[in-house]
Parts: structure tokens; sequence; C-alpha cells
């Protein structure tokens, strides 16, 4: 397969990049190699949405409802963060998403009292 092709088939969930294995994980390497290949060969492009702009070489995914794909595991708990990563220039601190865990009451409730406080600008 092409990169374009593995990059399709990653976006309807038809492959994965790793899986569990046993006690531990095992990478697909084709994907992984893929997935290198996909960010050397992109440019940086600007895409908007609403009042939001974004530079990426990724563009926006769409049409996951119709997919039937969901972004992240069930009743997953997920909170904005950041992943140190060394450069030449220093440490810098990127931009990611981070599943915590599990939704259960406890985190229900937290997540509700978030939602309130975002809905009310808080």
């Amino acid at each position: 397969m092409s990169t374009d092709d593995v990059i399709a088939a990653l976006d309807r969930g038809e492959v994965r990049v790793a899986e569990p294995d046993g006690d531990g994980w095992k990478v697909n390497a084709d994907v992984q190699a893929a997935i290198l290949d996909y960010f050397r060969e992109r440019q940086l492009e600007p895409e908007e949405v609403g009042p939001f702009a974004y530079h990426d070489k990724i563009p926006l995914k769409t049409n996951y409802d119709e997919l039937g794909v969901r972004v992240v595991p069930p009743r997953s708990v997920v909170v904005p963060g950041t992943r140190p990563k060394e450069f030449p220039a220093g440490t810098y601190h990127l931009s990611c998403a981070l599943i915590i865990g599990r939704r259960n009451e406890s985190t229900d409730l937290k997540t509700s009292l978030n939602d309130a406080l975002r809905d009310h600008s808080i």
C-alpha cells in the first residue's frame, strides 16, 4: 500500500500502529513507516474552522460518524496536556491530548462541573 493508502486505512480504523501482544505491545512497522513518510512528504498547511486557525501537516478529520470511528476509547476522559520534547535549542512542551482513564461516577461529576463552568464562562 502507498503512504496515502495506509493513512486512509488508519482513518477508517482498518489498521493500527500497535496492538496488544501478551503483556506488551506489537508495533506494525509498515504502518509506523507510512506515518513517518507522511510527515516527511507533507508541508504545513493553514486550515480554518469557525473561529479557530490551525497550521499542521495533517488535515482535520471528517466523516467519523459515517465511518463509525471513535477517536478515543469509549467512556474515556481526555484532557489537554503537554509532552516534553528535546530539541537542540532546549526542551519544549508540545501540546497533546492525554487519555487519563476510563470514566466512572466520580469523573462524570467532575466532567459535569467542568461543563457547567465552561457554559457560564467561569
